[in-house]
């Protein structure tokens, strides 16, 4: 097989960085819990900044890959977030690691629907024409982008071993590795990434009108708003399920007795041992959601019932302290949410023109963040007051009451948007 083609270049680029920023969030989740002691506000607040840095930059860094170069995005991203990585150790004051935060996402919005993006070119370009519908429409698209995701969750498993191998002598010594991982994947798509069939916007355009348009398209096209109103309600409880969820998975381990153990870092170990677990559900979500896109069940219901699972599982999670039953919670909310990233993407893709998609995934990413920021102030700080159970509860129904509301969106068919001459 062609080592440059698109397909396996976005496969393996993109699987590999997922894969590595698994192996960090398991390092971090530990880092700060633990170690660093963190409150339940100080951790939404990490997830704040992160929030904060996206809405400042997302949009920005979107234009210029649709203006510029996808390749050059790509390549940026991953040696950006390789030096927030080593920035996220370097102390135990939390108002030193904290900016760390702010310059990962700065680097992640550099590569946010820029993959995508370059991927549905790339394949369009190199194989043009009716015969080769099968490689390049936007189902086979979309199987593409869940591939990837099935491929970067088992990857995820080999990258979790590895971090609860060397975390269990140094944990900064594996959020070092996570960042040579990182460099790793730049130097990849340095060597193999191509950028054949990318048509920029011609020099008349600024980047004022290519946001103008992405806006645009938003606003025209009914699916892209419903998909934006779905993202932006699941994105309240998103901080506190990836913040919160697995501290209250920790504090129920040692009160289970689990931390008795001889284990070095029994902390690590249950809380990597959770992630290899839903390391599983999460490729097996994945076969569930593409084989529900291969029978044409469509992006629309697909996310309902990836959001409904979410949200019940929450629930779960919310009103147990037994660490069987939270473990199953968990899993089942962070399998559908890992697999809702993706299918959010082809939902994405489907409707945004090539001319300016992703400024539309960046427009779309930015108000994810928003809604971030919003559900991650004002859960946290009911957190401190009302407990993690109750904090937990109230995400959860956020879930359930978005996969309602994509459900509106059921019927509509996807819109050929023409910009203004």
């Amino acid at each position: 097989m062609n080592p440059t083609d698109p397909a396996r270049v976005y496969v393996r680029g993109s699987a590999a960085a997922e894969a590595i920023e698994w192996g960090l969030w398991l390092a971090l989740t530990v880092w700060w819990i633990v170690d660093l002691a963190l409150s339940p506000f100080q951790l939404v607040l990490m997830g704040v900044v992160v929030n904060v840095a996206v809405i400042l930059s997302e949009t920005p860094t979107g234009v210029v890959a649709d203006l510029y170069s996808r390749r050059r995005s790509l390549i940026i991203a991953e040696f950006v977030m390789a030096a927030a990585f080593v920035w996220a150790f370097a102390s135990r004051n939390y108002w030193v690691i904290l900016p760390a935060q702010a310059l990962f996402a700065f680097g992640w919005t550099f590569r946010s629907g820029a993959d995508i993006a370059w991927v549905t070119d790339e394949l369009r370009g190199r194989y043009p024409g009716p015969a080769n519908t099968a490689k390049t429409d936007d189902d086979a698209i979309e199987r593409l982008i869940l591939r990837q995701h099935a491929v970067g969750i088992l990857w995820s498993m080999v990258a979790v071993v590895a971090v609860m191998f060397v975390g269990s002598w140094s944990l900064r010594a594996a959020g070092l590795l996570c960042a040579v991982g990182k460099c790793l994947v730049g130097l990849y798509y340095l060597r193999r990434m191509t950028e054949e069939h990318f048509t920029p916007q011609s020099d008349s355009s600024t980047f004022r009108e290519t946001l103008t348009e992405g806006t645009k398209v938003i606003g025209r096209t009914p699916r892209l708003k419903v998909a934006l109103a779905t993202m932006m309600i699941a994105g309240l409880s998103s901080e506190i399920f990836d913040r919160l969820g697995f501290a209250h998975f920790i504090e129920s381990s040692i009160d289970a007795g689990f931390d008795a153990s001889v284990i070095d870092d029994p902390s690590l170990v249950s809380t990597g041992v959770l992630f290899l677990i839903m390391g599983v559900a999460g490729v097996t979500v994945n076969r569930i959601a593409q084989r529900s896109l291969d029978r044409k069940r469509g992006v629309v219901m697909v996310t309902m019932v990836l959001l409904i699972v979410a949200g019940i599982g929450g629930l779960i999670a919310a009103t147990t302290g037994l660490l069987v039953l939270l473990g199953i919670g968990l899993t089942m909310q962070d399998s559908t949410r890992e697999s809702l990233h993706s299918v959010f993407g082809s939902w994405i893709n489907r409707d945004a023109p090539t001319e300016v998609r992703a400024t539309v995934h960046s427009l779309t990413g930015q108000g994810l963040a928003v809604s971030e920021i919003a559900g991650g102030v004002a859960l946290g700080l009911l957190a401190e007051r009302a407990g993690l159970r109750v904090v937990l509860a109230v995400a959860a129904v956020l879930m359930l009451v978005a996969g309602g509301v994509a459900l509106r969106a059921r019927g509509m068919e996807p819109v050929i948007y023409a910009p203004d001459n």
